[in-house]
Order: structure tokens, then C-alpha cells, then sequence
């Protein structure tokens, strides 16, 4: 979040026999522009009330309160990541704007991820966490708050599926699998730094065993990430806690790995990953996972625990294990083995995201890069703490009100199949990836060339044993 605030302590000065205090040096936020008044908006009236500039001089004497209790940003929006790719049509709303986004595209507070039919995004966010989303999707990024001891993400997902992950410093295990299972990213070409290099082996047709030997891409892959991981741990040092808002529940952690699905006016699903379910090597950490309850007055808070899927009702009301377990197997399995998108986490990791783990001064922090430093959630006045609580009053009052709205509104339509069309958990989220993974499975990748070629258009002892001359 970002705003114009003063320091926090005045200091006392002596001018000749008297004591005075000295008014704060005023933070310069990178971009913010010099006036922010919305001049073509303003009501001349409301501009010049006296209460107005009474209600405006008390914000600005707390500067510690100044902008807590405004939820979304609407003069200036800090960055929050960039796109790593998209396949098919990703739209980014800005407003009332849109635009295709593509590689390093960023994502600001306040923008709308849009996926349409067959179309995939994986989204690097500036504290190191992936976000995957699937076809027919939505996510709202709500802000990026930095603090000297950790960071905190704001996100709501309005519909569809969507895989969050948070960076540990933990590496990898090289899973016993050829191929990658998110296969559409594969390889990443836009990303020339994502590549493993091959070295060119001379290779006799004639020699069967030699021709079997084949060059483990997926190892090499999960080789370099670890030492990638390695490499960036020497400055990585935060913990991310994550904010994410569903229609019908909010989700409040430490470090989240978790998978989404939300439907319109429907029920929503989720589930925390495991560090083995993730392929990372020792225990899965203890760290906090909080689930909100919806309703005007409903304060309920359950615990997650992680490696289930669970289901929370249309009302936001319940939350309860789900039967079957398999049911979202397939879906799950695509994010299985990903060590190429890992790398290029690693990557940009260490060249955009730097300054949210090793700034410590304020002044740097908002003149350098543009946004505020805000306090510590060890201690309970702190700004970030009251920031959580007014989101946590405030997100369950007007999400209970955009329910009920919604359900409504769903009464009145008189098109059913519109509003039903994806609204439901099914082979639309997964399809095209599915697909690619199985129709696939005979590419290999070499190295850092990019290009995906087949055994049959690179090997004449291939073809022979398949019957293709």
C-alpha cells in the first residue's frame, strides 16, 4: 500500500534558549505524483467544508494512522510482480481497461487477472510467490506490504482455480519423472536464463546403447534450481504471510501452498499442500493456517490442516473435509513437476525481488523503491496488525453482503445456462494441459534452444522401431 506519511517521532531542537520541536522530514514515495487531488472530480463544496479540513488535519497529525482503513488504492498502486507467462488469453484489468499481458508484464494493486477458455498464467510476485491460474478464472491483487521482519500479500479470488505458492528456503527432491507435468510452460523461451545447457554428444545409429542414453532434462532442471535456491537463501531471510479473500471464506497464513477452486453463488474448495505433496525436502513447518467464516456478526475461526481437500458451503457457514479425495486428482497432478517454472522464480527472485528482503531503512525502502516500510506483527499496535483487523471486519461484512447480493441476482435471471456455463468443478480447468501432457510425451528438450522437437523428426532408429519410415 502506499501514501504520503510523515516519519513517526519528532525530534526536539534548541534554538537559542528555547526548546522546539521540529516537524518530521516529509517521506518522497518513488512516482507519486506531486499533487494527488483528483481535479476534474472535486466538488467544490466538500473541498472547501471546514469539517473536511478538520477530519484531514487530525489524519495527518497520526501519521501512523493515516490510510489504515483505506482498502484499496486509487491515486497511486506499488507494484506487486510480473507475469512469468500466459498461454491462450490473459487478461489484466486496470480499471475499466484491459490489456493482453505477456512476459514481465506487471501486476499492480488493484489489478484483475482475467483467464478465458483454455488459457493458462503462472505470475511471479515480488516476495517470491507463484500464483498459477487456470481457464475461467479471476484473481484481484490487492497490495504488497513490506515490513523489516516479513511480508504480507493481499489477494482475492473471485472464480476458478488457482494455485498459490510461497517461496521456502528448502530445496527440492529430483522427482523419478522424464517429463515435466505443467508441460504447456515447457520450455520457457521467454526466459533464456530458465535453459539448461546441453553439450552436443556425437551419437552412432548403429550403437543401440548409446542411442538409449538420453540427456535427464528434469534432473538437470531440479539440479540447478537447488543450487539457484541455495544461492538466493544467502539474502532471502522473510517469511510472506498471505491474505486471500474468497466469496465465501478467507484464508489468513504463514508461507501458504495452496490450491483454490471457488464457483459463483456456489461452494468453494481448497487444500494446503504438504512439502512432500510439493516435492520439498524435510517437514512440513507448523506455520499458522486460519480459515474465516462469512456473516455479519460471525467472528468463527477454524484451523487448516494441511494435505486435505476441504469444502465450504454456498453461505460461507461450514467448513467440512471432502469425501473424495481423487476428485481433484487430475487437476492437482499438472502442478506435480514444475522445477522449470521453479527456476525461473529463482531467477527473477534475484533480479526484481531483492529489495523486499534486504531493505531495512524506511527512507531507502520509499525513495529507491516506492513503497512504505510498515511495522512489525510481533507487536500489537503495530499499523500492519491494525491493517489485518480492520481487513478481517471489513472483508467479512461486505463479502456477507456481496453474497447475499449475488444470490439475488442469480434468482432474477431468467438464463440459466449463462450463469451456470463453468460454474462448476470440472475438465475445463485442466483440459488443454492434460492434453498437452499426454499427446506430448514423446518431446524432448534440448537445452536452451526452445524449441520442443519430437524423437521422429530427430532420430531415424526411433522411427524404425515404431514403424515410421
Amino acid at each position: 500500500m502506499s501514501w504520503s506519511c510523515f516519519a513517526s517521532e519528532y525530534e526536539e531542537v534548541s534554538i537559542g534558549s528555547y526548546n522546539q520541536l521540529k516537524l518530521p522530514d516529509r517521506l518522497e514515495i518513488k512516482e507519486t505524483r506531486r499533487s494527488n487531488l483528483d481535479w476534474e472530480n472535486l466538488d467544490p463544496k466538500e473541498w472547501l467544508s471546514y469539517q473536511r479540513w478538520r477530519n484531514v488535519l487530525e489524519a495527518r497529525e497520526k501519521p501512523n494512522d493515516y490510510g489504515l482503513a483505506d482498502p484499496f488504492r486509487k491515486r497511486f498502486r506499488e507494484g506487486v510482480g510480473k507475469v512469468i507467462k500466459c498461454i491462450g488469453s490473459c487478461k489484466l484489468y486496470r480499471g475499466l481497461r484491459y490489456n493482453q499481458i505477456e512476459y514481465r508484464s506487471p501486476i499492480k494493486e488493484g489489478d484483475d487477472l482475467v483467464t478465458e477458455s483454455n488459457s493458462y498464467v503462472w505470475v511471479f510476485l515480488f516476495d517470491g510467490t507463484l500464483v498459477r491460474i487456470s481457464p475461467n478464472s479471476s484473481i484481484s491483487f490487492r497490495e504488497l506490504n513490506i515490513s523489516k521482519k516479513h511480508n504480507f500479500l493481499h489477494a482475492r479470488i473471485n472464480q476458478g482455480n488457482v494455485l498459490w505458492l510461497s517461496r521456502s528456503v528448502s530445496k527440492y527432491h529430483s522427482l523419478n519423472m522424464k517429463r515435466e507435468t505443467d508441460s504447456l510452460f515447457v520450455p520457457l523461451s521467454e526466459i533464456y536464463e530458465t535453459g539448461v545447457t546441453v553439450t552436443p554428444m556425437k551419437k552412432d545409429e548403429n550403437d543401440l546403447l548409446a542411442m538409449l542414453d538420453e540427456f535427464d532434462y528434469v534432473s538437470a532442471q531440479y539440479k540447478r534450481l537447488n543450487t539457484m535456491i541455495e544461492e538466493n537463501n544467502e539474502w532471502f531471510n522473510k517469511p510472506t504471510y498471505s491474505y486471500i479473500v474468497l466469496q465465501n471464506g478467507t484464508v489468513f497464513g504463514k508461507n501458504i501452498n495452496m490450491e483454490f477452486v471457488t464457483l459463483n453463488g456456489k461452494e468453494s474448495y481448497l487444500k494446503a499442500r504438504k512439502y512432500d505433496q510439493l516435492a520439498l525436502q524435510g517437514e512440513t513447518p507448523d506455520d499458522f493456517l486460519e480459515f474465516y467464516f462469512r456473516g455479519f456478526e460471525n467472528k468463527d475461526m477454524k484451523n487448516i490442516e494441511k494435505g486435505f481437500w476441504y469444502e465450504i458451503d454456498a453461505k460461507g457457514r461450514s467448513l467440512k473435509s471432502v469425501l473424495d479425495q481423487k476428485r481433484f486428482a487430475l487437476g492437482e497432478y499438472i502442478t506435480k513437476n514444475i522445477p522449470t517454472v521453479l527456476v525461473a522464480r529463482e531467477f527473477l527472485l534475484g533480479k526484481y525481488g531483492r529489495f523486499t528482503q534486504e531493505i531495512q531503512d524506511p527512507r531507502e525502502l520509499a525513495s529507491n523503491h516506492g513503497y512504505y516500510m510498515w511495522g512489525d506483527l510481533s507487536e500489537e499496535r503495530s499499523d500492519i496488525n491494525r491493517r489485518i483487523n480492520f481487513l478481517k471486519e471489513y472483508t467479512r461484512r461486505i463479502e456477507t453482503t456481496q453474497m447475499l447480493v449475488t444470490r439475488q441476482i442469480r434468482k432474477n435471471l431468467k438464463d440459466e445456462d449463462a450463469v451456470n456455463k463453468f460454474n462448476y468443478y470440472g475438465p475445463h480447468f485442466y483440459s488443454k494441459a492434460a492434453k498437452d501432457l499426454l499427446i506430448e510425451r514423446d518431446r524432448v528438450f534440448d537445452g536452451q534452444s526452445g524449441d520442443g522437437s519430437l524423437n521422429s523428426t530427430k532420430r531415424p532408429l526411433w522411427k524404425r522401431m515404431h514403424g515410421i519410415y
